[in-house]
């Protein structure tokens, strides 16, 4: 059973963390050009 629980944790820990990189994307967007917003996203690391 703790290991379902464990999944959960980590589930919901990466979906807080893909909203909070959505919401910089869309301020980066909103707030200046999207297309440097869209060229960060993809940029490599």
């Amino acid at each position: 059973m703790s290991s379902w629980i464990l999944f959960l944790a980590v589930f919901l820990a990466c979906v807080v963390e893909a909203v909070e990189a959505l919401t910089i994307v869309l301020a980066a967007g909103t707030s200046r050009h999207w297309g440097s917003a869209v060229q960060g996203t993809v940029a490599p690391r």
